[in-house]
């Protein structure tokens, strides 16, 4: 499964590319710290996922969420922040994503959510994630 992590911090982005490299059938295939690199990569890359933080230096990543699955619907989005659940959760699914996480739940939850997302992309249906369970 192609993955592309939009997120404004190198570091964060770094780790998480690190961490999923340690799965089997997980690629980072691109990452981005704002919302035109983002946008442009997604493009050409055509992820099979895209997890994206909310802020990105001053810009909105919801914009990208909502470009994203205008563009390419089938690409499943992951909104991974640390902004609050309440309203930004709400916001996020209204943008378009498939999922949102608060970067506190941890990187485990994360990792299970790909893998679900892996077997079967659209029938993840996991409590606080997901637009089937508000």
């Amino acid at each position: 499964m192609n993955i592309f992590i939009s997120d404004d911090s190198a570091v964060l982005r770094e780790r998480l590319c690190a961490a999923l490299s340690e799965n089997p059938g997980l690629n980072v295939i691109g990452q981005a710290g704002t919302v035109p690199a983002t946008l442009d990569g997604v493009k050409a890359l055509r992820p099979d996922v895209l997890i994206q933080d909310i802020s990105l230096r001053q810009e909105n990543g919801l914009r990208v969420v909502q470009e994203v699955k205008r563009n390419l619907p089938k690409t499943v989005v992951i909104v991974f922040t640390q902004l609050p659940e309440h309203p930004y959760r709400t916001l996020s699914l209204e943008a378009g994503a498939d999922h949102f996480l608060v970067k506190s739940s941890g990187w485990r939850l994360l990792l299970r959510l790909l893998q679900r997302v892996e077997t079967d992309p659209r029938k993840v249906a996991t409590p606080k994630l997901s637009r089937e369970n508000p």
